[in-house]
């Protein structure tokens, strides 16, 4: 009797340990910290806004979270399983001198002793299911830093376009001023003093429409950084810095095998892919083991305690495979391999395909920019300044003068456009050839 009472409390201290150790593990709130605005307290540099949308994205904390769960399931395929503990009375209908019931008192241990058969299997699967997890996270932060480079460069056009306005409706101002003077000369007519007027209107109008497309993107953008209320960054002019990849000539008509390669080896889709068909191939390995279900034999130790004397007892148990040989576990999981591997040559596929659109794209770009839109801007702001000063000296018209303002401010706002649209382009490749 003695011994059943120490079975007893071994057991009822092991339950009382497990539920106070369920009871005490909360799971405790995420804290969410917006972008400190207060923090900012000038233009934004790139590496500066790809940091802090890193940072404060809402998706950080479930990067973190799928990344903690990919390594406790690597954690949990390499645990030791725990021995189950049993205990069992029994009467057996005798009453000893005292008119006590007597009874015996079995109690033991067993455990699955080959659990080790599918162990390493599982253990492969965990790590290449936590390999795929980064993966697929890289793959959403590469999307990030793409997303906020655009918005970015996007924010430095919009910038140039309303200084470019400002300059363009003070210029009208001025040249208002100058026709004003002519006119009470009668050096102009009133027909022409009025087409300045409304050329000075529409330029304030454009100056305008400028600054409020410049702060509706400035809103979208601090969003986009992670802050939780609207206010209006300013970024830094990064000039050509970003105009072609680092260490990539446009001059090159296609791309290497070698860098082709290189590039597609690194794509995070495609690497997603890659491991999930990696690991739809351990599954399978574990399912074929699962064919002879060692992982379910048990070996058991027990003591009875009993009126005639003490005893031990030892027993091992093994399934049989007679008929289930796991045959439909296997089918399916060659299946789920069959697709996984489609999968990933599609990936592979569409990964060259990306590839190459984008570095075609970032060509042609780099070839408007180098060889049209640079020296048109150039040229055009060179013609503005000899068009005015032609102007005042009565060398030409003023519809001449009227026609070269507006050739040079349509020649100098498209490119900022061809400058913008460079820039990204060149983000995009650099990413995908792994330069970022």
């Amino acid at each position: 009797m003695l011994r059943l009472k120490y079975a007893y409390s071994l057991l009822l201290s092991c339950l009382l340990f497990c539920l106070w150790m369920t009871g005490c593990a909360s799971t405790p709130a995420p804290k969410w910290t917006p972008l400190d605005t207060s923090s900012i307290d000038g233009p934004l540099s790139l590496t500066k806004c790809l940091e802090l949308a890193k940072k404060n994205d809402i998706r950080a904390v479930q990067w973190k979270a799928r990344l903690e769960a990919a390594h406790a399931g690597l954690s949990q395929s390499r645990a030791i399983p725990n021995p189950a503990a049993g205990i069992s009375w029994e009467d057996i209908g005798l009453k000893d001198d005292a008119g006590e019931s007597i009874s015996s008192v079995t109690y033991g241990v067993s455990y699955p002793i080959f659990f080790w058969w599918p162990r390493a299997a599982k253990i492969k699967a965990a790590k290449i299911n936590q390999l795929a997890e980064e993966a697929a996270v890289k793959a959403e932060q590469q999307q990030l830093e793409i997303e906020v480079a655009s918005a970015y460069f996007n924010l430095v056009a919009d910038q140039r376009k309303a200084a470019l306005t400002e300059d363009i409706a003070k210029s009208y101002s001025e040249l208002l001023r100058l026709a004003q003077k002519q006119n009470q000369l009668n050096d102009i007519s009133g027909f022409s003093l009025d087409q300045i007027k409304l050329e000075k209107l529409k330029a304030e109008s454009d100056f305008k429409n400028a600054q409020n497309t410049l702060r509706a993107d400035q809103i979208s953008f601090a969003f986009a950084l992670g802050a939780d209320r609207p206010f209006y960054p300013a970024v830094v002019d990064c000039e050509d810095r970003y105009l072609h990849p680092e260490g990539i000539s446009a001059e090159n008509e296609n791309l290497t095998d070698e860098a082709l390669n290189a590039a597609v080896q690194k794509d995070p889709d495609y690497m997603v892919k890659q491991l999930a068909a990696d690991y739809a191939a351990a599954k399978l390995h574990i399912e074929k083991l699962n064919a002879i279900p060692f992982v379910d034999a048990a070996g058991s130790a027990s003591q009875k305690d009993s009126p005639e004397g003490d005893s031990s007892a030892y027993s091992l148990e093994i399934p049989i495979p007679l008929f289930n040989w796991n045959k439909a576990g296997i089918q399916s999981a060659y299946a789920d391999l069959l697709n996984a591997r489609a999968d990933e040559e599609k990936a592979r596929r569409d990964a060259i395909a990306g590839i190459t659109t984008k570095w075609e794209s970032y060509r042609a770009l780099a070839w408007k920019w180098e060889q049209y839109a640079r020296g048109s801007s150039n040229l055009a702001e060179k013609n503005s300044k000899t068009a005015a000063r032609l102007y005042d000296m009565g060398r030409i018209s003023y519809s001449e003068l009227l026609q070269s303002e507006r050739g040079d401010k349509t020649t100098q706002m498209e490119a900022v456009d061809d400058w913008r649209d460079l820039c990204t382009a060149s983000w995009i490749v650099s990413c995908v050839l792994g330069k970022q």
